[in-house]
This record gives structure tokens, C-alpha cells and sequence, in this order.
């Protein structure tokens, strides 16, 4: 998928997410070291929502999810890195806001 893209070399775009009369696009510049959230109506041009180092995420299973759209990625941890970042222990033991720690008990 290039349109409404030019074709880059290292340029990687995930799959489109449609919300609120939108497309949505995340593309991974591996030359620019940059992840990039975009917006698109078809025949305008897109429209940058937010952007972030590709050093400030875990690229394992990086993709768009929600009824909104979010960007996250998981593994052991689950990252949520837009529109609020967070992540937490998908073993439940913390939660990291920010750069705040809590620590979340289970009963057992």
C-alpha cells in the first residue's frame, strides 16, 4: 500500500484503520528512526496526529486497535503509547503511567 503514500525505501505503513469518517495510517520510518500516526480523507492530503522515535516504543505486534483509535503493541508487557502512554505486566504485577510505578496485588 503507497497511495496516498510515496513509495519510500525502510518506509513501513500497517494496516488502515477507518474511524469517524477517517482512514488511518501508521507508518514505521526506519531511515527517519520515527513512527507516525496519520489521518486521511480520500483525496486530501494526510494529516500527521502524532508522532513518536521509533527508541519510545517495542515494535513486537505494533498496530492500530479500539473503537477510537489507539496505538499499542504487547508481548509480556502491554504498551499504549497513543492518545495517553502507558504500559503494565500482562502477568499483573505493575503498572507504569508516565513515570509513576503502581503496583497492582493478586489475591489468591
Amino acid at each position: 500500500m503507497y497511495i496516498p503514500f510515496k513509495k519510500k525505501k525502510n518506509v513501513v505503513y500497517g494496516k488502515p484503520r477507518y474511524f469517524d469518517g477517517y482512514y488511518y495510517f501508521k507508518k514505521c520510518d526506519y531511515d527517519e528512526q520515527k513512527i507516525v500516526l496519520y489521518k486521511y480523507f480520500p483525496n486530501n492530503i494526510p494529516e500527521t496526529v502524532t508522532e513518536m522515535s521509533i527508541k519510545e516504543v517495542n515494535l513486537y505486534n505494533l498496530q492500530l486497535e479500539g473503537q477510537k483509535i489507539h496505538i499499542i503493541s504487547q508481548d509480556n508487557i502491554f504498551n499504549y503509547y497513543y492518545s495517553e502512554k502507558f504500559s503494565f505486566s500482562l502477568n499483573g504485577t505493575s503498572i507504569q503511567k508516565s513515570s509513576v510505578n503502581i503496583y497492582v496485588g493478586c489475591s489468591h
